[in-house]
């Protein structure tokens, strides 16, 4: 396995080298490689296009994509360019990107509080791939609401990033078919996991929390003083209001509760230090308590504070 610059020494030629990472990219995360898709991607002819294929064959010695459908050789493939775990995620769903190859980091430029945990990239592929191929997987996955560890088959559909965690989505599939839901699973919980070769029942539009809009109506929270109101104000491009609507999908409802700061109680929480360290309150909670990715979240207390009872 190369780096992009030990593929450029060796073929002698930087543009060549990167269509050559493109290919087998997308043969190892998406199970196969086609010929429009390099045209398209770097905007070269087709005979050129059919040469890098040619040459990508000769590199691997033909144990990587099956002749003619270019699909991937799953017992004898061997990835030809490193690519990150984390960098391969963001290229499958947002685009390739030949600048996320390079290993190298700038001086200037880091992400905060970036988990350290190494994402195991052939994992991914097998993820990516069921969700390219409608094909179902199964694997361990260590659950921090479940104690259950026993084997898992998952029918994989999408995937989103939480701000601190790469998660995916699929149908949990249970003998009882009543108890097969979907679910959110961390790439980085799970001890093993392979390909099969069953087709997947389900499909995105069968995922109601990931296909249903709702309205999280947020106030600032009347623990913040002035001040502290005005700089959120700006902060979230407010104006002079004291509420903020957003409309996000029901999946990511817990991620932006949690990552914005929100007190999700069915009241703002008066009780130091806690409300201290949230930027805004729910003001359309009674609502939310029937949202299922919600309503988990949230507490109720049976203490009486100034103008609220919390039950």
């Amino acid at each position: 396995m190369y780096s992009i610059n030990e593929l450029k020494e060796k073929i002698g030629n930087q543009s060549r080298a990167e269509r050559l990472a493109f290919i087998d990219f997308k043969v190892r995360f998406s199970g196969k490689i086609l010929r429009s898709e390099i045209v398209e991607e770097f905007g070269i002819s087709e005979p050129l296009a059919t040469k890098d294929l040619s040459e990508y064959k000769q590199l691997t010695n033909d144990k990587n994509i099956v002749p003619k459908t270019h699909q991937i050789r799953l017992d004898t493939y061997q990835p030809l360019v490193e690519i990150e775990a984390r960098k391969a995620l963001e290229m499958h769903f947002e685009g390739f990107c030949r600048h996320k190859l390079q290993q190298k980091e700038s001086a200037i430029y880091k992400r905060a509080c970036d988990l350290t945990t190494e994402l195991d990239a052939e994992s991914i592929a097998v993820i990516t791939r069921a969700i390219t191929d409608n094909k179902r997987v199964r694997g361990d996955y260590i659950s921090a609401n479940s104690d259950y560890r026993d084997e898992r088959i998952l029918e994989p559909s999408t995937v989103f990033f939480d701000g601190l965690n790469w998660v995916f989505r699929a149908k949990d599939i249970k003998d009882n078919p009543a108890e097969s839901i979907f679910k959110s699973f961390h790439f980085s919980r799970f001890e093993r996991i392979k390909p099969t070769e069953d087709t997947s029942e389900s499909t995105v539009n069968d995922d109601n929390e990931w296909n249903t809009l709702i309205p999280i109506q947020l106030g600032l929270h009347p623990d913040l003083d002035e001040k502290g109101k005005q700089a959120i104000r700006i902060e979230f491009g407010m104006g002079d209001t004291d509420t903020l609507v957003v409309v996000e999908k029901s999946v990511f409802a817990w991620s932006l509760l949690e990552r914005w700061s929100v007190d999700s109680g069915t009241v703002p929480s008066e009780i130091p230090p806690e409300a201290s360290r949230f930027k805004f309150f729910l003001k359309n909670a009674d609502m939310l308590q029937h949202v299922n990715s919600v309503k988990r979240m949230m507490h109720e207390y049976t203490i009486k504070t100034e103008g609220y009872i919390r039950k």
